[in-house]
């Protein structure tokens, strides 16, 4: 496999966010909310090869994102505009970047406030 592929490692469905500590990737439809975000983010496209059930799925995309964000800067960092972050494996957007994924589909993405959901 080279670079810009990806291999299912156990049976599942494909969520429009598929993440972990070292990819984030996002399904095509998505893309467009981050394409103007060129300084932010590089966006590239990848094939999951999925070995279990002999498949190849072309529709996502790999965003590295070149921000990272933790529960000290949070507190002072600027968010205004279509801004991402990243902190170990998860995604965050700003308020314009979140809206802009809702308009493209408002019923798969699911937000959550800052590190509301983080233990500790």
């Amino acid at each position: 496999m080279g670079e810009g592929d990806f291999r299912v490692t156990e049976a599942g469905t494909y969520e429009p966010l598929l993440t972990n500590a070292t990819y984030t990737l996002i399904q095509e439809k998505y893309s467009s909310a981050f394409t103007s975000l060129n300084s932010q983010v590089i966006l590239t496209p990848v094939k999951i090869h999925d070995y279990l059930t002999k498949t190849e799925n072309d529709n996502y995309w790999e965003l590295n994102v070149q921000n990272r964000i933790n529960p000290d800067t949070i507190k002072t960092i600027d968010s205004a505009g279509r801004m991402v972050w990243t902190h170990n494996g998860e995604l965050f957007v700003s308020g314009e970047l979140k809206n802009a994924l809702l308009q493209i589909d408002a019923e798969e993405i699911a937000f959550s406030l800052g590190f509301s959901m983080f233990g500790g």
